[in-house]
């Protein structure tokens, strides 16, 4: 006779065997079911399946089948945090450009991805969640819970199910976040391609405008050149032109050098300035005498003009007068004098009152109120009666008008009640008035109940009255 402990084993080897083999029966009429593939008309448009290599990751509980329980894969946020559900598309566009909790490190498909791991999805796994995401109302939490969606589907779906998720959606804004997930998941996946291959399929023009930058930023974070070589092939000559700016910008940020030169060589030259404009400012603010001894070299015309204007600029922010003594010597153009008007406008970021009167002796009467408008409202917000006493002081021929409009609008940020009484003091009447009506704008945005009875109370002409307070119909 076999004793008790043999005959236990051999039951438990049994029922292992018979659990086995009915949940692979299970598995596979699931997939006789409901688990084909679906086939849309835009499937033809996707050269052969795209598959992502390394099948084997972590299950996150998607349910497949009606009776499972449903884990939706767009209710997760992992990776998120920064975003936490504003629905904001800018805020979504800065999230793609500058990474999230990743860092910028790949995700290989199969390895510790969170959340966005798991079998291939369905057709009834795609129902589910589409189920799921349209019954949210909020926008904002739809949005996000788009884009969580778009993650996953990244490493669980083909590109067919994929366009074919596309089609379902209405909004367009909620096809942008959807696909915005779906495209950091496939760059961060090494396989861009299948994102770029879902839009191109779609045909879909303001989804593919909406998408191009963002691809192109982080294609370009990750493989440069064959970011590169896709944009060379887009047909549509505008999105061509937007995804190789942003390459360049990319390019620009490791190597501004570089960026420049390649800028210089383009065909296409508004592309080529765009670049090579956010390639110089790059330069300057790491190395600007570098930079500066690179565009001085350049022949002559517009684009050195405006790449003297980005050194400046950049060079001002740390010493503007040495900005401003080089744009003197290297520039003699006609736009000069505009040149040095930014440099006063980004110095008086720094030190406004020695802009201010730096720029008051520009000669040239346009570059002069142009500058000191920014710089007399940098000065106006730290010390507001400094700058207004020297604005006032001003002969009419110094800028002084511009300098007193500056004034107001910086007083008026911080204190609208103390720039609304300055302002009366101004002799001019004309002016005066445009004043108070700028004054009691920004004031009625802060304060409404104070703004208006200031405004009823003022010599404003009934005309500005009604403009600032039109009378109810």
């Amino acid at each position: 006779m076999k004793s008790p402990k043999l005959l236990i084993l051999i039951a438990v080897l049994l029922a292992v065997t018979l659990f086995t083999f009915l949940s692979g029966e299970f598995d596979r009429g699931i997939k006789k079911k409901g688990g084909g593939k679906v086939r849309s008309g835009v499937e033809a448009g996707i050269s052969g399946q795209v598959s992502i290599s390394g099948s084997k990751v972590d299950k996150i509980g998607l349910g497949s089948g009606q009776g499972a329980k449903k884990n939706h894969a767009a209710g997760k946020k992992s990776g998120m945090a920064a975003d936490s559900g504003s629905g904001n598309l800018e805020d979504l566009d800065r999230w793609l450009n500058e990474g999230d909790d990743n860092n910028g490190g790949d995700i290989g498909p199969g390895g510790d991805s969170g959340s966005h791991s798991g079998p291939r999805m369905t057709a009834g796994d795609m129902q589910n969640e589409l189920d799921y995401v349209l019954q949210i109302e909020d926008p904002a939490e739809r949005r996000q819970a788009l884009v969580e969606l778009g993650k996953t589907m990244g490493y669980r779906a083909d590109p067919e199910m994929v366009a074919e998720f596309l089609q379902s959606l209405t909004e367009g804004n909620d096809k942008i976040a959807y696909m915005a997930g779906y495209i950091k998941t496939m760059v961060d996946g090494k396989n861009p391609e299948a994102a770029a291959q879902v839009l191109t399929a779609l045909g879909d023009e303001k989804l593919t405008a909406a998408m191009i930058p963002l691809l192109a930023v982080r294609w370009a974070s990750k493989d440069l050149q064959g970011a590169y070589n896709w944009a060379a092939q887009i047909s549509n000559q505008q999105n061509q032109n937007i995804a190789m700016v942003r390459i360049g910008r990319v390019m620009a940020v490791s190597d501004p050098e570089g960026a420049a030169q390649w800028a210089s060589q383009f065909e296409n030259k508004a592309v080529g300035a765009n670049i090579m404009n956010y390639a110089v400012r790059v330069w300057a603010s790491k190395d600007v005498g570098a930079a500066a001894d690179w565009v001085v070299r350049m022949g002559e015309g517009n684009e050195k003009e405006r790449m003297i204007d980005a050194v400046a600029v950049a060079w001002a922010g740390y010493d503007p007068a040495a900005a401003a003594e080089w744009v003197i010597k290297n520039d003699t153009s006609a736009s000069r004098d505009n040149i040095l008007a930014s440099v006063a406008s980004a110095w008086s970021l720094r030190e406004p009152e020695q802009a201010s009167k730096w720029a008051a002796q520009f000669p040239n009467p346009q570059a002069r109120d142009m500058a000191l408008a920014q710089t007399t409202y940098q000065w106006a917000k730290r010390d507001a009666l400094s700058a207004g006493r020297w604005a006032d002081s001003l002969a009419a021929d110094q800028g002084q008008r511009r300098a007193l409009t500056g004034v107001a609008a910086g007083w008026a940020v911080k204190d609208p009640a103390g720039a609304a009484n300055w302002v009366n003091g101004v002799r001019d009447p004309a002016l005066r008035n445009q004043l108070q009506e700028s004054v009691a704008r920004q004031w009625l945005s802060r304060d409404r109940e104070q703004a208006v009875q200031w405004i009823m109370d003022s010599d404003l002409p009934d005309a500005a009255k009604n403009r600032l307070l039109p009378p109810s119909p």
